[in-house]
């Protein structure tokens, strides 16, 4: 992206596009698809805004299990 200015380094990376974040869990780190949100109106349940550390994946897990989700299911929560 040399050469090009700050609004064309913008307009290469669209706002709706996921941005990538990496939390730490219990069985190591995990790299997660965030969606933006540029106006602030959204508020995060599972993984909260500027959170790092994410506790309770495996039970998380373990109850999406018990309510009959597939592994294709619970990929699309």
């Amino acid at each position: 992206m040399t050469g090009m200015s700050r609004r064309e380094r913008t307009a290469a990376t669209p706002a709706t596009e996921p941005a990538s974040k990496t939390v730490l869990t219990e069985v190591g780190p995990v790299e997660i698809a965030a969606p933006r949100d540029p106006d602030g109106s959204f508020e995060p349940q599972i993984v909260k805004k500027r959170q790092r550390r994410l506790t309770g994946v495996d039970e998380m897990v373990v109850s999406l299990a018990a309510k009959g989700l597939t592994t294709k299911d619970s990929a699309s929560t």
